[in-house]
């Protein structure tokens, strides 16, 4: 596997299902430390335990609704405790909302 993102941090939101149904693909990986960030715990557990085993990741995992102000937080501290820092974000939760940034309210 190839590591141009070893020694960074990324935060994968919407894991459990970032390709398909399965967690994220380990050519996404490329060496990087993950928090996996999602609604379902379950899934979340067995893309931890896939992403573990196939490409040896260091993973953590953060269940939780993302839409709402402490499960971000959460997990952003998560990261930062465990591993030190923070470099990425892949912003893969949620969808069917599109409309320009600035429109969006913290509303449902």
């Amino acid at each position: 596997m190839d590591k141009k993102l070893k020694g960074n941090v990324a935060i994968v939101t919407g894991a459990p299902r970032a390709s398909g149904s399965q967690s994220p693909s380990g050519s996404r990986v490329n060496g990087a430390k993950l928090v996996l960030a999602d609604l379902d715990a379950a899934g979340l557990k067995q893309a931890e335990t896939h992403l573990n085993r196939e490409f040896g990741a260091e993973v953590a995992s953060q269940a939780g609704d993302l839409s709402e102000q402490a499960p971000p937080k959460k997990t952003i501290d998560l990261a930062t405790g465990r591993f030190g820092r923070l470099d990425i974000l892949v912003n893969n939760a949620g969808g069917g909302i599109i409309k320009a940034f600035a429109e969006h309210s913290r509303k449902r």
